[in-house]
């Protein structure tokens, strides 16, 4: 697939001009992680933050609507079903692991081309993992629910629980074929 075919993504790398202090969601830890681990794993090279800046004529809104992280993972092929798996060689098999996706609070509601803010970031995401794909392979794109109303919202969109995952009291890892995530934008 050539990368002209995509739409870019809308987001923008964080950097500390985009006031992520000022950010605010419904899960204290991932409020705490934006104001300050973020920036740490950007040095580390352990997660890239995206972030979701209000449009021109949004002044009521926070400077950061939403973001997200994107980072490259290996997945145990038995982690995945057997409808999946059987199709994958014997070894780990690449991915790229969504670990974070939050919105402001003070957007809830608020739309951006049709879609909530939540969903302009996981499709924002979608479109990086493909555009990653172009020069690192994937076979998944995983995330990590944080509850099971985070679950609610992966599932709304395809992902389904991985096999064997670790959950110890909130849901388990999910994922979503990135040849599903693929099909999508070429209808």
């Amino acid at each position: 697939m050539a990368q002209g075919k995509l739409p870019n993504p809308e987001t923008v790398p964080l950097t500390s001009l985009d006031g992520p202090i000022d950010f605010e969601c419904e899960s204290a830890e991932l409020t705490r992680f934006l104001r300050e681990n973020a920036s740490q794993n950007e040095r580390r090279g352990s997660s890239r933050s995206w972030v979701l800046c209000r449009s021109e004529g949004q002044e009521n809104l926070p400077p950061i609507l939403g973001f997200y992280t994107l980072a490259l993972l290996s997945v145990e092929r038995e982690h995945l079903p057997k409808d999946i798996n059987k199709r994958l060689p014997p070894y780990p098999v690449p991915g790229y692991l969504i670990g974070r996706l939050a919105r402001d609070i003070r957007a809830k509601g608020h739309l951006r081309d049709g879609l909530t803010i939540g969903q302009r970031l996981l499709d924002d995401a979608h479109l990086r993992a493909l555009h990653a794909s172009e020069h690192v392979a994937g076979v998944v794109v995983v995330v990590d629910p944080k509850d099971e109303r985070a679950a609610g919202f992966y599932g709304k969109f395809g992902y389904r629980p991985m096999e064997l995952s670790e959950g110890a009291g909130k849901p388990p890892r999910m994922f979503l074929p990135l040849k599903t995530v693929r099909a999508a934008y070429e209808d």
